[in-house]
Order: C-alpha cells, then sequence, then structure tokens
C-alpha cells in the first residue's frame, strides 16, 4: 500500500434505536505516503448537536501546523469553518503530486473563512508564501515564490504582483483575478509580464522531450473563462536560450514492440493508474471548448534552437537566426502562423551508420510560413568542406600532359559540398552542388569546366557528391581506384607523429619555460605544389609576454620549413620573423592600439614581402548595429527609469 501509518483513538456512537449520536477522536500517527512522511493527523467530529456535525481537524509534525474547525448544518448543506495555517510545509504535497514535481521546499501561512455550501463555497482571507521553492519536473528551473499573497474574497481569486523568481534572479509577475463562484468555473482577468525569465533550464536525459535553456521576456494578457480562454501578447525569446528538442523516434522495431513490454513501478505497480482514476473522478471541470490565442514571437539572433532527430545516432539540425512570427490559433482550433526565420548561422549534423558530416547552414537561408505552420517555405543552403584532391575528377581531361603537370592536381583544395532545400517544410526539394570559391577557382580552369560539366548531369552530380561524403575524394571512371594518392602506412605515422610532437612541445614548453606563453605547432604532409611529390614539414613557433598590469602584450614568432620543396626567393625565416605589440588604452581592453610587423612569401610575385603597420582595435559586444553608437548607461540610472515606467503604468 502507498499509504501507511498508524490509526489510535476511539469513536463512541449512542441512541441508535432513537437518535444516531456519534463521537471520534482519531490521531493518524506517523503517515507515509509512498516512502515520505506527511506528519500526523488529528480527526475530532461529532453530531451532538442536531442537524449539525462539529469538526476539528488537525495536521501536525513534520513542520506542520494547520487547523481546520467548524460546523456543517445537514438541513441547510451550508459550510462555516475557519482553517488556520499557521505553518504548511510544502514539501508534503510532493508525494501527492505524481512525479510532476522534482524538488519544493518552504512554508504556506495563512487564514481562510469559508462558508456557503458545497457546491457554492464562499473563501475569504488570504494565504502567504514564505521561502517557497519549487522545481517542476518538466521544466527542470528552480523558481521561487517567496513573499507573495493570493486573496480570497466572494468574487475569486486575486493575485497583486505576484512574483516567480528564477534562479538567475529574473522575475515574472502576474497581476490580476480569476473570478469563481463555484471553483469550477473561472473567468480570467490576468496580465503576466517577464524579464529574461528563464523557462526551462533541464539537463539532458533518457526520455526527455526537451533539455537545455530557455529565457524569454514575454507581455501576455489572459482573459475569456474555462470553456473559451483568450491569450494576448508578445513573446522574445532572448540569447541566453540554447533549447533542443527531441523528436520522437519512430523506429519500427520499438513501434512492433509497442503493447508487449510495459514498464511498471515494481513497488507499487498500481499507483499510476489509481491516481489517474482518482483524478478523473474529482476534477469535474467545466469542459474546454476552444481557445482563442494571438501572439507575436521573435527570436535574438544569439538564441541557439536545436532539433535532434534521431538522439541515438547525434543527428540534429541546430541553427541562430532573427524570427519575426505572428500565430493565432481561433475557437475551431484552426492555427495560422505567418513572418519569417531568417537563418544567421547553424549546422546540420549528418550522422548514419559511420558516416558522420557537420553542414554549416549559410547566412540568409530563411523559413517563411504564410498560414498553415506545416506548409512553410524553406530556402535553405547548407555546405561540407571536403578537403581533397581533384586529379579523379578530371583525370580523363589530362591525357597527354607532362606528368609534373598531371601531379599538380594531386593538391588538396577545399571544395564545398552544398546542401540545398527548398520548397514545403515537410517536402523538401533537396538538391546538391560542389563549388570552390572564386579566388581559388580562378587558379584551376579545368577543374571549373570539369564542374560546370557534371551540373548538367544530375546523377553524376549526386555521384561526385556522395562520394565526397562517405570517403573524402572524388571517383573515376573505375570507383575503386584512385589517382589522388593516399597518406599510406608513413604518411598516417607522420601525421601521428605530428600531432605527439606538438602536445610534447608544448608540455615542455609549459613546464620548464615560465613568465612567457610559448605555443608550437608541428604540421606534416604531402606536399604537389612543384609537381612532384614531396613530404613537407612546417614548425610554427609563437611566444608572448604580458608587462605592466597586462597593458602591453609583446608577440613574437614564425613558421620554420623544416622539410619540403624549396623556393630560391624565400627567406629564411627565424624566431622574431613576425613581431606585434599590443597596448591597451583602456583598462578593459576596448580601445587597443597595435604596432606590428610581418614577414610574407608572395607566391604571386615569388618573392619575400615585409609588412609593417599600426593599427587601432576598438572592441564592443552588441546584440544589436543601433547599440554600436548608444551611451552606456550606468545600473542606478536603469533602475530609476524603470522604477518611473512602472509607476506611471499603475
Amino acid at each position: 500500500m502507498p499509504l501507511e501509518g498508524t490509526i489510535n483513538g476511539n469513536a463512541e456512537l449512542k441512541n441508535i434505536m432513537q437518535t444516531p449520536l456519534f463521537t471520534s477522536n482519531l490521531t493518524l500517527d506517523n503517515v507515509i505516503y509512498q516512502k515520505d512522511t506527511v506528519g500526523n493527523i488529528t480527526i475530532k467530529v461529532n453530531n451532538e448537536q442536531a442537524n449539525t456535525l462539529a469538526a476539528n481537524i488537525a495536521i501536525t509534525g513534520k513542520d506542520n501546523d494547520v487547523k481546520l474547525d467548524g460546523m456543517y448544518y445537514l438541513k441547510e448543506s451550508r459550510m462555516d469553518f475557519k482553517l488556520n495555517m499557521a505553518q504548511f510545509n510544502l514539501a508534503s504535497i510532493k508525494p501527492f503530486a505524481a512525479d510532476q514535481i522534482k524538488n519544493i521546499s518552504g512554508f504556506l501561512k495563512g487564514n481562510l473563512a469559508i462558508t456557503g455550501k458545497p457546491t457554492q463555497p464562499v473563501l475569504n482571507g488570504s494565504l502567504h508564501f514564505d521561502n517557497a521553492i519549487v522545481t517542476p519536473t518538466i521544466s527542470g528551473e528552480t523558481i521561487k515564490i517567496s513573499n507573495n499573497n493570493i486573496e480570497f474574497d466572494n468574487k475569486g481569486i486575486n493575485l497583486n504582483e505576484f512574483s516567480l523568481t528564477d534562479s538567475a534572479g529574473n522575475k515574472a509577475t502576474i497581476n490580476g483575478n480569476v473570478y469563481t463562484t463555484d471553483f469550477r468555473k473561472y473567468r480570467f482577468d490576468l496580465s503576466a509580464n517577464t524579464k529574461n525569465f528563464r523557462l526551462v533550464n533541464a539537463p539532458q536525459a533518457p526520455n526527455r522531450l526537451f533539455y537545455g535553456k530557455l529565457n524569454l521576456d514575454a507581455d501576455v494578457d489572459v482573459t475569456g473563462d474555462m470553456q473559451s480562454p483568450k491569450l494576448s501578447g508578445s513573446i522574445k525569446i532572448n540569447k541566453e536560450t540554447n533549447f533542443s528538442l527531441v523528436l520522437p523516434n519512430k523506429d519500427p522495431e520499438v513501434e512492433d514492440r509497442e503493447g508487449v513490454v510495459r514498464f511498471i513501478d515494481k513497488k507499487h505497480p498500481a499507483i499510476a493508474s489509481n491516481k489517474k482514476s482518482v483524478l478523473d473522478s474529482i476534477t469535474n471541470q467545466t469542459e474546454l471548448k476552444g481557445m482563442d490565442i494571438s501572439a507575436t514571437i521573435e527570436t535574438d539572433t544569439a538564441a541557439q534552437f536545436t532539433v535532434v532527430i534521431d538522439e541515438r545516432n547525434g543527428d540534429a539540425l541546430s541553427v541562430k537566426g532573427k524570427a519575426n512570427l505572428a500565430i493565432s490559433i481561433d475557437k475551431s482550433g484552426k492555427t495560422s502562423l505567418t513572418g519569417d526565420y531568417q537563418l544567421q548561422q547553424g549546422h546540420y549534423q549528418l550522422a548514419l551508420n559511420f558516416l558522420n558530416r557537420r553542414f554549416e547552414i549559410q547566412k540568409g537561408s530563411l523559413i517563411t510560413w504564410t498560414g498553415d505552420p506545416k506548409s512553410a517555405q524553406i530556402d535553405i543552403t547548407a555546405t561540407y568542406l571536403a578537403k581533397t584532391a581533384p586529379i579523379d575528377l578530371v583525370g580523363p581531361q589530362l591525357s597527354g600532359r607532362p606528368q609534373n603537370e598531371v601531379n599538380r592536381f594531386k593538391e588538396k583544395l577545399p571544395f564545398q559540398v552544398n546542401l540545398k532545400m527548398k520548397g514545403e517544410l515537410l517536402k523538401p526539394v533537396i538538391t546538391f552542388d560542389v563549388t570552390l570559391n572564386e579566388d581559388v577557382l580562378a587558379q584551376w580552369p579545368d577543374v571549373d569546366a570539369k564542374l560546370q560539366q557534371i551540373r548538367s548531369d544530375e546523377s553524376e552530380l549526386n555521384k561526385q557528391v556522395f562520394a565526397l561524403l562517405l570517403l573524402n575524394r572524388f571517383v573515376g571512371e573505375n570507383p575503386l581506384q584512385s589517382e589522388a594518392g593516399s597518406a599510406g602506412a608513413e604518411g598516417m605515422a607522420r601525421q601521428t607523429a605530428s600531432k605527439i610532437l606538438t602536445d610534447q612541445l608544448n608540455q615542455l614548453a609549459g613546464n620548464i619555460v615560465k613568465g612567457v606563453d610559448i605555443n608550437f605547432d608541428l604540421n606534416s604532409e604531402q606536399d604537389y605544389s612543384t609537381g612532384e611529390a614531396a613530404n613537407r614539414t612546417d614548425l610554427n613557433v609563437g611566444v608572448s609576454k604580458r608587462l605592466l598590469n597586462d597593458r602591453i602584450q609583446v608577440n613574437v614568432g614564425s613558421n620554420f620549413e623544416l622539410e619540403g620543396p624549396q623556393n630560391s626567393n624565400r627567406n629564411a625565416s627565424n624566431i622574431a620573423g613576425d613581431v606585434s605589440v599590443d597596448y591597451k588604452l583602456s583598462k578593459d581592453g576596448r580601445y587597443t592600439a597595435r604596432a606590428y610587423r610581418k614577414n610574407k612569401y608572395e607566391g604571386v610575385v615569388e618573392g619575400q614581402i615585409i609588412e609593417t603597420g599600426v593599427s587601432f582595435i576598438f572592441t564592443l559586444d552588441y546584440n544589436k548595429f543601433k547599440e554600436l553608437f548608444q551611451s552606456k548607461k550606468t545600473p542606478i540610472q536603469t533602475k530609476k527609469i524603470k522604477k518611473k515606467i512602472s509607476t506611471t503604468s499603475k
């Protein structure tokens, strides 16, 4: 049984054959519900006065001190009770909340007069929250509701500056009334305002449909009644948001097993069904016949949203952007959504068995709604960077050319695999393309011509796209052969060794050399820039030092060619090849002056260029471009302005 305890006391019944009289004095000691101790419950009831029940009920223990005293007049079906809640421990609610509350603490205090009929009770008085904190399971955010009152009168419930405070100190304020005469039918006149309120703060966990942080500003009014509530207002999702939504898994293997395997609580298998039936029987509320919702939704460009398509594989879409949407739902349930969501950045993580590729969403991608939320129009471009040699792509066109010229096409180039989605959101038309940046493409006319050719043949284009995604290279007529070569055992060993040496050099420098920051970067690969395959090894060394309380930073470094093709016009590198000196004009680093000297080898002119100069750096964090031209307000000024606005609104 989920309910445990010890019953002590007595009950007496008199004059059974004439006018029955009874008295009871029962005490339930150490009442436990689902392993949580509620306290002690004392029940005293008698009908010594004709047609009247006198009741005295008390809850004590576990920091509870609640008393209900009064009379119930049987002939008139009328109540006259006094509820004295000196202290009610809110933790006593948790075992009855069906796992909907993760944590709750604090106290509820106050006094209520309960009169009228059971079908139309009248409550007068108030309840006060003292050090009350609650963490709903669904949101995961800890909310403080201390120092708030709920007022009751013959019209219903009154909320005046009822505030909720999140874990970061941000507030949501509720004002208005909930009118009722029977506590079954309600009429609303409420307004809610939030400022950067954290609505969701849940960690990732199995079987959770959403997680992350969701912060928002809101100005919402709730009117209407239980049959047809009306909600209107505006919502802005703020930059602290990093919210993830997990799409339900439609794996046929899982669907086929539904109903075959049921997970239950072995200790209390009937609790869930019992709770549901009890709640259904006591919650005789007015049926909701329709909602009237009208709201605008905006998002900050720094707010991040992630849609987890396949949680097991890590297949997910993550985006940031600017949304300006208007949503409405009429009483018939028809939903309308208009506006657009301009994607600023993001990525699509494609995961399928051993294949794991990250597509970066290009700025300017757009999702547009014109009514039906399911019929949104999309225009999204996502790019995967594949650094590979074009030799297998243009191999047939190189027939008859000198070998050193053919080898030049074994040089790895940064190819972009573009995934384009257009049309309806739920029925997108997906196409692919392979491109190079214009500055790179101008140096490789043969590659440019071949890319234009395969764009006219969809099957050939798709073949090359999937080859880049699967094999990270192009494929020729025989897909099992490649002229691009491979790193082989030697190349793999050189790359692995370069990473190990880089880590060891950085650790050695950090342990031995004190007072300066030293960074090493060793890179080894094959080079085809001369038309012949050659091993190339570069060592980048950087040294930096901060002086005068970090106001001055000196950076010295250069690149050393340890192995590889040498250019006759390139000067030998030295440790002071590149030098820069940064001076913070302001202590916070907003204004910085830099003097620099750089050694650069330009392949176009095949010569060494030394660049010297002075630059001025201005650093500022901003969300909107207009903030660059606004003066910085002090917290005191901001507080005064807010107080003035609040007073005016009243």
